[in-house]
């Protein structure tokens, strides 16, 4: 599991005097980067669950979905505490779920993201090696409860 603090920023803030949904989503792309190795598409950077992939094979990011579960103001010198893991590993993709969390015993704002290892030189997803497909399957945690979709 990965977890870091970000300091809140008074750009984050929108016109409502809350932390804007974006600023949110942007916080836990952050957080994602850091703990999958680099920003998405570079490998390489030394750190992070995939550094180690092959040059030819990045990460894209193929769906999001975030559920806002609080308003969270704007306070000088706090900290948004964000944990991230694998919630899903499949042959070419796996999630990353994400909580995001303020001053509350419960998440602000939680998300999940699908992530596709794409083969740089065919742009078909790229199946994972065993050697990857145990390296997330370590990282797996319990899946996040979002509330029903309505429809």
């Amino acid at each position: 599991m990965f977890e870091h603090q970000f300091q809140m920023r008074l750009r984050d803030l929108n016109t409502a005097n809350h932390v804007d949904n974006l600023e949110i989503m942007r916080i836990a792309d952050e957080a994602r980067a850091l703990y999958l190795g680099g920003v998405e598409g570079e490998r390489g950077a030394g750190f992070g669950l995939l550094c180690a992939m092959p040059e030819d094979v990045f990460v894209l990011a193929a769906a999001q979905h975030a559920e806002f579960r609080a308003e969270i103001r704007w306070e000088p010198g706090a900290f948004y505490r964000v944990r991230a893991w694998v919630g899903h590993v499949g042959r070419s993709s796996f999630t990353v779920q994400t909580e995001i969390r303020t001053d509350r015993d419960e998440p602000d704002a939680v998300l999940e993201a699908t992530m596709v290892l794409m083969d740089r030189s065919t742009g078909r997803p790229w199946p994972f090696s065993e050697q990857v497909r145990e390296q997330l399957r370590d990282e797996l945690g319990t899946l996040l409860e979002f509330r029903p979709r309505s429809g």
